[in-house]
């Protein structure tokens, strides 16, 4: 599980551009391109460092995805990154989820 890390984002150019930028600080990267794709990828069994996911994304959204993961393993730890003008409201859910 050394440094291997879960990008989910519906925009295939932003997940592009940080893939390349973390594969050069030496991380093991897998993309999924929505929440369902990752949910599935995690439910295989994968073990992931770190999970950044997008919120805004079709099939299942971001909330959805960090609901589910929580379920499964409370101490996996994520990254919210986001693009949209939602911020306040993503805050807000990222500390109730106990973000710092």
């Amino acid at each position: 599980m050394v440094n291997k890390i879960l990008l989910v984002d519906d925009e295939i150019e932003i997940t592009e551009i940080n893939k390349r930028y973390l594969e050069q600080g030496g991380y093991d990267i897998d993309i999924a391109n929505d929440g369902k794709e990752a949910f599935r990828k995690i439910q295989e069994k994968n073990k992931y460092s770190l999970i950044i996911t997008d919120i805004m994304m079709p099939n299942m959204d971001g909330y959805d995805l960090i609901s589910e993961v929580q379920y499964l393993d409370e101490e996996q730890t994520i990254f919210i990154h986001n693009s949209e003008k939602q911020q306040n409201q993503i805050k807000i859910y990222a500390f109730k989820f106990g973000g710092r």
